[in-house]
Order: structure tokens, then C-alpha cells, then sequence
């Protein structure tokens, strides 16, 4: 008898587990090692909906062609909108070239906060 009640409890104690997963990012534009012309829009796309107050982007410009030496530039100045599994940063022109690093956070209805970081370049 005591086989049949294990079995339930023990698949109990697994769905919390399951229920709090953390936000990914299956998908991107510009996408991960992505290579672009002026981008004027950035958009992710995570895999389940967001809580837009602990959810945002940072975008740091890491490397400019014929500048050596390039200290990383924070892009700044740009409007982000959180919507259901969604990011949209909409930028007030567009990104110069140059390679990018972009750190994602994001945090689901569960509260569960994933991270996460990609770059891209603009040519």
C-alpha cells in the first residue's frame, strides 16, 4: 500500500519545479553572431510572457572599425517596450558600425529571472 502513495507525493513535490522556469530567449533580431546594416529596431523574443518592470536590455558598443583600442560605449537613449513574451527597443536612429554586446533580463509571471548576454555586428 505504501508504493501507491509515493508515487502521487513524489509528483507533487516535481511540479513546482516544472512551474518555475526561468525566461529564455529563443529568438533575436539581429540574431547572435548576426552580421547587419543600420539597425534602427532590436527585438526578443522569450518563451514565455514577461513582467515588464523586471524585464529590460542593455546595449554596449564593444568595438568600431579603424578605432584600436575601442573602450566599450553603453548605447543609451532608446525606448523599450515589454509586451507578452516580447522586447521592442526602438532606436532614435540608427546604430553605427561596429560589433555589439547586448545583456538581456527578464523575469516571468512566476517571477523566475533569467539573463543572458549575445553580440552582433553592424556593418
Amino acid at each position: 500500500m505504501r508504493r501507491v502513495f509515493l508515487a502521487p507525493i513524489a509528483l507533487l513535490l516535481a511540479i513546482p519545479g516544472i512551474a518555475q522556469a526561468q525566461p529564455r530567449l529563443p529568438s533575436a533580431t539581429p540574431a547572435d553572431k548576426a552580421t547587419v546594416s543600420k539597425p534602427t529596431r532590436l527585438s526578443l523574443t522569450f518563451s514565455e510572457p514577461l513582467v515588464a518592470p523586471l524585464t529590460g536590455i542593455d546595449l554596449v558598443m564593444t568595438a568600431m572599425p579603424g578605432m584600436a583600442g575601442h573602450e566599450p560605449m553603453p548605447i543609451t537613449g532608446f525606448q523599450t517596450t515589454v509586451s507578452d513574451r516580447s522586447v521592442l527597443a526602438t532606436l532614435p536612429r540608427a546604430l553605427p558600425a561596429g560589433t555589439y554586446l547586448l545583456r538581456w533580463h527578464a523575469a516571468g509571471a512566476d517571477r523566475q529571472r533569467g539573463e543572458g548576454s549575445y553580440s552582433f555586428v553592424v556593418r
